[in-house]
């Protein structure tokens, strides 16, 4: 996964062996993820490479001979009870040297169960997928904590005709394409009352989107809807009339780097199909949409986005709005569609009837 973020040769890099490119994405997440405000750091600054070689010296010198670290496999072998179970876990999720830079800027809004279902550290893991590295899959006493291991939900039978009528309705207005690039509100409306034939009221017409400029809507037969704002301008599908590619050389790197800003459904059809060949790291001018760069890869928005694209239960709506608001807009209706909302005052999830939310900054 690192060797993709960083286009390494498949022969230069080898798995579970300490190797360069780990320690320079290591310092570069963390400084990158630093809680103050600061430009974006470019993963191939000398600096950061210059740093991670003589790191690397080190440790490749002391390789052979250093102890495996046995004292932390046993820390997490058990524990004492559930409160001490809930200790580890909470270190684990956002006080380490990996996971916190991921977490930091909500982990105070986090519940304890809130910790259960929100990935974290540099791969996106869940904490059971953490725990069942630091075990070696021995993982039967942490198997009793409740929440730590959850069951994925099953989408109804009703919901899946619900959803499957909603792709067909998508498709026949979309001549057939499963996504559709949509300017102004005016059109979002007329999409979602005339193609979808969703009611026209404000329970169903998302009228808190009318502050934004653009709109892409993206269908799954099984997932139902993706909804998504103000980043036309970035992505050269040919099927998008609002692609803007000095606009996109400027500001198109942010779909990476700004973790709320692109579903990750979206990114990975963006990213599979080339669609940001004008994007730029900041600052440096050199393009992030080239192959050389290895930001092609879906393994990398793993890494970027914190995101998790191996669930079939999961897909995304970007708006902005209150809690109220977005639990209203959840009981309602639309209920086919599989939302993740952001905005200054929450992150929502929805997996199936099941709503979680986090604190973002």
């Amino acid at each position: 996964m690192i060797r993709h973020f960083l286009s390494i040769p498949s022969g230069r890099y080898i798995k579970d062996e300490i190797n360069e490119e780990d320690i320079r994405f290591i310092i570069w997440n963390t400084l990158e993820k630093a809680p103050y405000k600061h430009p974006y750091i470019n993963p191939m600054d000398r600096n950061i490479e210059e740093t991670s070689h003589s790191f690397f010296r080190i440790l490749d010198e002391e390789y052979e001979t250093a102890p495996a670290n046995d004292t932390l496999q046993d820390f997490f072998m058990d524990f004492k009870g559930k409160e001490n179970a809930n200790h580890k876990l909470r270190w684990l999720f956002g006080h380490t040297y990996l996971t916190e830079p991921s977490v930091q800027e909500y982990i105070a809004q986090v519940t304890e169960t809130d910790k259960f279902i929100i990935p974290c550290g540099p791969l996106a893991l869940f904490l059971h997928e953490w725990i069942d590295l630091l075990t070696n899959g021995e993982t039967e006493c942490w198997e009793e904590i409740e929440g730590l291991y959850p069951a994925i939900p099953e989408i109804s039978d009703e919901m899946k005709e619900r959803n499957h009528h909603t792709y067909q309705l998508f498709t026949q207005g979309t001549n057939g394409a499963r996504i559709v690039y949509l300017e102004g509100y005016k059109e979002l409306h007329r999409f979602l009352t005339q193609v979808l034939q969703w009611p026209d009221d404000s329970n169903h017409t998302l009228p808190q989107m009318k502050e934004h400029k653009d709109f892409i809507m993206m269908v799954n037969s099984e997932k139902g809807i993706l909804l998504a704002k103000d980043i036309c301008k970035y992505i050269s599908d040919p099927l998008n009339p609002m692609y803007d590619a000095a606009t996109a050389a400027q500001e198109a790197f942010s779909l990476l780097t700004i973790p709320t800003k692109c579903p990750p459904d979206l990114m990975e059809y963006v990213i599979n199909n080339h669609y940001i060949p004008d994007a730029q790291f900041p600052e440096f001018g050199e393009r992030t949409g080239s192959k050389e760069c290895g930001l092609y890869s879906p393994q990398l928005l793993i890494i970027l986005l914190q995101g998790r694209l191996d669930s079939p239960h999961r897909y995304f709506v970007h708006q902005r709005s209150t809690f109220s608001k977005v639990f209203h807009i959840l009981q309602s209706s639309m209920s086919n569609i599989r939302h993740c909302f952001f905005g200054k005052e929450c992150l929502m999830r929805s997996h199936n009837h099941i709503v979680e939310r986090q604190k973002t900054g």
